[in-house]
């Protein structure tokens, strides 16, 4: 049986659609779907005086320190407090001060434990950032010294790591010191915490703060550096506040231009950086929509997002919302660390409404991108629990985080261990190809394979590089009110039904119909193509041209040339041996059902799932089971 124009809908006008196609065009993508828990949450340090806050931990070879922000132990305000530590957290060296001088406050602690076993303190005072070194065996190699050879400039938010050769970099903010408010600067140093340099200024921008560094070793010996910049975006009043990067030598000797990471769209908070020893690459922060550059108005919220960062410090991933799922308030305080192939990144959610304040976290897949809802990372949940982090160690990552307790002890250091080594590894498809093609002069249609290998709970639409992308459970969305003309671009992920999410795949750009200045319901420049130039001439989207029983518009709609009766939607049955198929032809891109009926009146649909083409011929196996029984092809979109 070969017939033409079978039972095609009327094209809708005005929106976008998105739909899914079958099989094609999707590739396999290793991800890690969760941690399990080694153990339960346990208090890291015995019931200590004071609070224990602003934690910062260090795992080395043969174990490593926990460093933090005390308010007892020194004798006099804030002072620096340190433990030894095994891989498991136990406790190798009873908390002992590291600071000597105590006037006045000592705070904002970091450390990194080297390749040779010693390890660098850093803090803040009023008279700027010291740091001091511990050997081996857990002995002071001298006093506490000045990491800047100048402490004419105010200098806070000190960041230590341990690069190359058995050295470690030192970045920090200092007031003024660039010509301009507060700029970045960096340091290194030897094991024995010996100047290698003098200071260098980081940042190549100077007007306006550039703040909030963070660092992290490249796996060549060397180091990036993240920060926050602030500057002018040159529109009256529009201010942009982003993440900046920038590569250095283990000499401290730059070797790439500082680059921009976070699109302006967005405020950037507290940039934190992480890389794997693959060379790629981690930014996680918490962010806000900026409303100088929204054409709409916003209310404040933060929510944590990651960037994807190349082995070149190229942008492979721009910034996608990490805690899609989790329950609402500010999502701050981000931190990341490497870990195996992907990443694992942890964050405070407060929610001051709720009077709750707790720790969360996720894991990244090596291609950066979010593969798990957030999970709840600690278990007791009736007092306030913040300022997280967050260490790798052999197949395990430690989170550590303050938990109030009440009494003289207040705040003490909880900490909850996950194994890397059983994370349960998860082949997921991902969609790698979208066909896009106009549907209407307001509307663009676009269609993807149809997962197959996962259960899918939705499927996530990123439209035009948004952060955020639009949800559905079917195979098709209407994205509306789009310019005539107008080019999108449109990728594809999804979440399965334990809540993973894979990879969004490639992105593909497609152009929405262009005007119709005559009003006919014609593309113009389609007119042009079939009837020439002269819109006298141009015949209206209703009429068939051709009578071959399909109006202009089903034909634009199919694909087929108006103005040619053997363009054709061809169908026909055939046997192959016991088997009926039934073939016909499609274009790339449409939407096709089959349907029965025995009486050519009522029609049930035969494909519980339709048939988005990535093919030009498509094909089923039927079950002719009545004599009677009629069959015809639909083409739905």
């Amino acid at each position: 049986m070969n017939q033409k124009g079978l039972e095609k809908s009327s094209a809708k006008m005005g929106r976008l659609l998105v739909c899914a196609c079958v099989g094609a065009c999707v590739a396999s993508q290793m991800v890690m779907a969760y941690l399990p828990r080694l153990g339960g949450e346990f208090a890291v340090l015995p019931p200590l005086v004071g609070d224990q806050v602003n934690s910062q931990i260090s795992i080395g070879d043969n174990g490593g320190y926990m460093v933090w922000e005390d308010n007892a132990l020194d004798g006099s305000g804030l002072g620096i407090v340190a433990a030894g530590l095994t891989d498991e957290l136990g406790i190798s060296k009873e908390p002992f001060v590291v600071n000597v001088a105590v006037e006045g406050d000592q705070q904002n602690p970091d450390l990194a434990v080297g390749s040779s076993g010693h390890t660098m303190f850093t803090w803040e005072t009023n008279n700027g950032i010291f740091a001091r070194v511990l050997d081996p065996e857990g002995a002071f190699l001298g006093s506490e010294f000045a990491v800047s050879e100048t402490q004419v400039f105010d200098s806070l938010n000190a960041r230590v790591e341990s690069i190359g050769d058995d050295r470690f970099a030192v970045v920090w903010q200092s007031e003024g010191r660039d010509g301009h408010r507060d700029g970045v600067y960096g340091r290194v140093f030897n094991h024995l915490g010996q100047p290698l340099g003098e200071a260098f200024n980081i940042n190549q921008h100077t007007k306006d703060n550039q703040r909030n560094p963070d660092i992290a070793a490249t796996p060549d010996g060397g180091f990036m550096v993240s920060w926050v910049s602030e500057m002018s975006l040159g529109e009256e009043g529009a201010f942009g506040v982003g993440a900046w990067g920038r590569y250095y030598d283990q000499n401290g000797a730059a070797t790439s231009n500082e680059q921009a990471l976070t699109d302006p769209g967005l405020i950037v908070s507290d940039p934190q950086i992480a890389i794997a020893s693959s060379g790629l690459g981690e930014l996680v922060f918490s962010g806000s929509v900026n409303p100088a550059l929204s054409e709409v108005r916003v209310e404040q919220e933060w929510n944590v997002y990651h960037v994807g960062i190349g082995v070149h410090g190229q942008v492979t991933q721009e910034a996608e919302m990490l805690n899609h799922g989790s329950a609402g308030g500010a999502h701050i305080s981000p931190r990341i660390v490497a870990a195996g192939e992907g990443f694992v990144a942890t964050w405070n959610r407060f929610s001051p409404a709720d009077g709750i304040a707790e720790i969360e976290a996720s894991v990244i897949n090596p291609n950066a991108v979010s593969v798990g809802e957030p999970f709840q990372v600690n278990t007791l949940t009736k007092s306030v629990q913040n300022m997280p982090n967050l260490v790798g160690s052999e197949g395990t990552v430690s989170l550590i985080w303050s938990s109030y307790q009440g009494g003289a002890e207040s705040f003490g250091i909880k900490a909850q261990r996950f194994s890397m080594e059983d994370s349960s590894g998860q082949e997921l498809p991902q969609i790698n190809q979208v066909y896009l093609s106009g549907h209407g002069f307001n509307t663009l249609l676009a269609t993807w394979p149809l997962v197959s290998g996962a259960e899918v709970k939705n499927y996530q639409v990123y439209v035009d590089g948004s952060a955020n992308p639009i949800e559905t459970t079917s195979n098709f969305i209407e994205l509306p009110n789009l310019e005539a003309g107008s080019l999108h671009q449109v990728k594809v992920g999804y979440v399965t039904l334990a809540g993973v999410h894979a990879p969004s795949g490639q992105e593909t750009t497609g152009q929405v119909w262009g005007q119709d200045d005559n009003g006919d319901q014609l593309p113009d420049a389609y007119q042009r193509t079939y009837w020439g130039a002269n819109p006298q001439h141009w015949e209206h989207a209703l009429v068939d041209s051709d009578l071959d029983g399909m109006n202009n518009v089903d034909e634009l709609m199919a694909g087929t040339n108006p103005l040619s009766a053997r363009s054709v939607l061809n169908i026909g049955m055939e046997k192959r041996g016991d088997q009926t198929w039934l073939a016909w032809e499609m274009q790339l891109g449409g939407v096709y059902q089959i349907e029965s009926s025995t009486d050519l009146n009522a029609w049930n649909s035969v494909l519980e799932t339709p048939i988005v083409a990535n093919d030009f011929h498509g094909e089923r196996q039927l079950d002719y089971s009545l004599s009677k029984e009629l069959f015809r092809v639909v083409r739905l979109k």
